[in-house]
């Protein structure tokens, strides 16, 4: 697999931590970051090399600079931009220490990317979409840039659509609303599965200096996907409203399937498992 051999995962946390262990059954070493003592403990029993750091403007326990996290042969990205929570600028400000820490880096990367840097404008959307816009807005996109300008060809995107699957089901985090707007846009769903399958896919067929959307096929509404979660968690259905707000997108990840015959296990948001599974890093 192109002489990769240890493989350091930032952001170690909901989808990071079972994709350490897929690759740790595939025999790679694996270091894996957090900002949390207590999931040290839970890395060392799983086989992953453990590093506690913060990264951008947030007090460090220790620089990652000054650690030997960076000496790998890939290192795969997976830190939230936390827009919302922390504004648009904490993702930025997080890129900019990698890029620091990693000074003459000459591995490759995997950078878990967003399918919201594309413009909700009621299109559909495909890797090719954001070169066509004239003003690239979204921090999600400048991030994005400044990976690109960072490590070039070495550098392979992954737009992810919406994480869900085990413990996180859509429709619990929209249980407390008395109504529910929006309910006939089309989703843009991910299984984690396929998320995961996603990055062994490129690893395994070398594929670098790309970017790819990985998003499930089908595109259901909303109303459908919540009504069907409803039946799982055998909760109340919840109502919706007739009101729309804003505009919707669809992604297409035809891309990744064409080139690397990628297959989905969970091409439907419909058909997406679910349990009650915790993750001890999520």
């Amino acid at each position: 697999m192109d002489n990769i051999k240890r493989v350091s995962i930032l952001g170690c946390g909901w989808l990071g931590y079972p994709l350490a262990l897929q690759l740790l059954n595939q025999g790679f070493k694996v270091k894996g970051s957090t900002t949390s003592q207590h999931k040290i403990d839970v890395f060392k029993e799983a086989g992953i090399i453990p590093y506690q750091f913060t990264l951008g403007n947030e007090k460090s326990r220790s620089a990652p600079g000054d650690t030997d996290f960076f000496q790998t042969d890939l290192l795969i990205i997976t830190l939230p931009p936390k827009v919302r929570k922390q504004g648009p600028e904490h993702g930025i400000s997080q890129i900019e220490s990698v890029k620091e820490a990693t000074g003459s880096f000459d591995g490759k990367v995997i950078y878990t990317s967003s399918t919201s840097v594309y413009p909700t404008d009621g299109k559909s959307h495909d890797e090719m979409s954001l070169q066509n816009l004239p003003v690239k807005t979204s921090p999600l996109a400048h991030i994005e840039e400044l990976l690109k300008n960072t490590f070039g060809n070495k550098l392979t995107i992954l737009r992810l659509g919406g994480l869900f699957g085990y413990d996180r089901i859509p429709v619990k985090y929209f249980l407390d609303k008395k109504e529910i707007d929006n309910g006939n846009f089309p989703v843009n769903y991910l299984h984690r599965d396929d998320a995961v399958k996603s990055v062994m896919t490129v690893i395994d067929r070398q594929a670098w200096g790309i970017i790819y959307n990985v998003v499930a096929p089908k595109h259901p509404t909303r109303k459908q996907v919540f009504l069907r979660n409803a039946a799982i968690l055998n909760v109340k259905a919840p109502a919706f409203s007739n009101i729309t707000t804003g505009n919707f997108k669809i992604i297409n990840g035809n891309k990744m399937m064409d080139e690397l015959g990628f297959i989905y296990q969970y091409p439907d948001p419909l058909g997406f498992s679910y349990n009650h599974f915790t993750n001890p890093c999520k």
